[in-house]
């Protein structure tokens, strides 16, 4: 049986990303320090910029680490130039692309990256909030055949808007309606998956959530945790920090102070059960949960523990994933912009791939986790 677009899609993104996984492991058994020749999966944050203030966003909600930025450092994005230097340098290994913000069809130069991407192909996954799916409709089709759609949609009408603001759910419905029409129609040609950050709102709700939306056959639908980040870990990541990268330049208060939206502990136990329900049941989509842990673990993530769930205890990410900042400057790792190891605007790919403090860490994370790592989704992709 001839498998249809999407699946051939999932199916080469896994054999990807298992492929470089297997030589990172092997390769650091050897050598802390191991990294790819040439980073199998770029992370392109292109724009700080969002048209929603959602209220579990560790950018923009009230204790967002994007709520102290200056209005130059609000209307940032990634230098084209910059594009076409890691495009270049990746081209050999067509390394995928995941484009983020902010909001990335903000992105004011995606008419260029759109023509960039048809002359050099590459698989693409686009977080959007999805408000702009119409407008850059054009855009979008033009690359479908290599894209996945993650749109975030945080539970019905009223739980969505309560979180994304008032009238965002109708005209949400309106996109994705658009979108799926123009999937059945053949001209949009990738994936489209959905993606929901549980909250205490939705935990009564989750297995009529997972119902309704498993009618309309996305390709998957992601249920995610809050990365609940306590002011205790919070300071030992400061100190630790402090005690392992002094030459990094720390601001005052740090980015992981930011994930403060968490799950309140008198519903864990309902959370529990709605896992196991949806668990236990039988979908058209497929359903994910981030990270995908064992029922056991849910209560420690949630009041959250630092311990890593499903086992993990190493992250490759470091050695095969690169992540850019809208200023051009690269983090080791994609959350934490603290991480600073190099600028592409100054400097080529490989320098900073390759250079001293991006080894340092990958050295240090491979002896031991941070104290934050376990609130990292990079770290349930790439870990082991």
């Amino acid at each position: 049986m001839k498998m249809n677009n999407s699946a051939e899609l999932e199916l080469e993104n896994f054999i990807h990303r298992l492929k470089y996984v297997s030589i990172v492991n092997k390769g650091k058994k050897t050598n802390p320090s191991f990294a790819l020749n040439v980073p199998s999966e770029i992370g392109l944050k292109l724009n700080n910029n969002c048209n929603l203030r959602c209220k579990h966003c560790f950018e923009w909600n009230e204790d967002g680490y994007h709520q102290t930025m200056n209005y130059e450092e609000i209307k940032q994005e990634i230098d084209i130039n910059v594009i076409k230097k890691i495009l270049d340098y990746t081209k050999e290994i067509k390394s995928n692309l995941f484009l983020w913000g902010g909001e990335p069809l903000l992105y004011s130069r995606l008419n260029e990256f759109i023509a960039l991407l048809l002359k050099d192909p590459r698989r693409v996954v686009c977080t959007t909030n999805g408000l702009l799916i119409n407008t850059q409709i054009n855009n979008i089709l033009k690359i479908s055949e290599m894209l996945t759609l993650l749109i975030s949609i945080d539970g019905f009408e009223q739980e969505h808007d309560y979180i994304r603001g008032e009238g965002t759910y109708k005209r949400l419905q309106q996109n994705i309606d658009k979108i799926l029409l123009l999937k059945n129609e053949g001209s949009y040609k990738g994936k489209i998956s959905i993606s929901m950050t549980i909250s205490d709102m939705m935990i009564p709700r989750l297995v009529d959530f997972c119902k309704f939306f498993d009618s309309y056959n996305f390709d998957e639908i992601y249920l995610v945790y809050p990365w609940y980040i306590t002011d205790n870990i919070a300071i030992e990541m400061d100190k630790y920090i402090k005690h392992n990268y002094k030459e990094l330049n720390i601001r005052t208060q740090c980015s992981w102070y930011s994930y403060r939206y968490h799950v309140s502990a008198e519903n864990i136990e309902m959370l529990v059960d709605m896992v196991k329900n949806i668990k236990e049941s039988n979908w058209n989509s497929s359903i994910r949960f981030q990270p995908p842990m064992h029922v056991e673990e849910i209560k420690g993530f949630i009041l959250g523990n630092k311990k890593p769930v499903i086992n993990k205890t190493k992250c490759l990410a470091l050695s095969s994933r690169m992540d850019v900042l809208p200023n051009g400057k690269v983090t080791s790792c994609k959350l934490f912009p603290e991480l600073e190891v190099g600028d592409l605007s100054l400097q080529n790919v490989g320098e900073v791939w390759n250079n001293g403090l991006f080894n340092k860490i990958r050295c240090k994370v491979n002896e031991e986790l941070m104290p934050v790592c376990s609130k990292c989704v990079s770290l349930y992709m790439y870990g082991i």
